[in-house]
């Protein structure tokens, strides 16, 4: 039972951190997003729009990651 336990709890741990890493990865896709929106054929609202959204969807990202690792 002790061993299974052990198991269970390093399997966790695995998953803890694939999901930081999960997360920082998104993160990083949505900065790409926002950049790669400024190469596009679009007025300058639609970019601006478009680049905030992203930049927001990446500050998520982290923030989810800090509070997670802060709570872990």
């Amino acid at each position: 039972r002790a061993m299974r336990w052990a198991e269970e709890v390093e399997l966790l741990k695995k998953e803890m951190r694939r999901t930081l890493q999960f997360f920082e990865w998104d993160a990083e896709r949505w900065d790409r997003r926002g950049l790669e929106n400024t190469l596009q054929n679009m007025n300058e609202d639609e970019c601006e729009g478009q680049m905030g959204y992203a930049k927001r969807q990446a500050s998520l990202r982290r923030m989810l990651a800090g509070s997670f690792k802060t709570s872990w």
